[in-house]
């Protein structure tokens, strides 16, 4: 995310960013010649585009903010197995049921 057009035959990148000549598998000449040809102000939208993108998918507060996500709703699951366990074990009266 410095402001520097990434030239790449990366798939995963294209899939993720796009590319720069709008190729499905470009080469990375086709890759440099495109980005190359570009007016300033185009190049300038597409990087701020790809920026966006860097910033919405793969900060570090996004990544926190997922993990919180898992970690709470595993903990809610937890919770969920132990309230209709024990509920189990007061209707039926027997500490012999198993653990769900």
């Amino acid at each position: 995310m410095v402001g520097i057009p990434v030239i790449t035959t990366n798939r995963e990148y294209h899939k993720e960013f796009g590319s720069w000549s709008k190729e499905t598998n470009p080469t990375l000449e086709q890759e440099y010649w495109a980005a190359r040809g570009m007016p300033p102000m185009e190049v300038f939208r597409n990087l701020e585009t790809r920026r966006l993108i860097c910033v919405d998918k793969h900060s570090m507060s996004n990544w926190s903010r997922k993990l919180v996500q898992i970690l709470t709703r595993d903990l809610v699951f937890e919770a969920e197995k132990i309230f209709v366990w024990k509920n189990l074990k007061s209707i039926n009266g027997s500490n012999n049921l198993n653990y769900i």
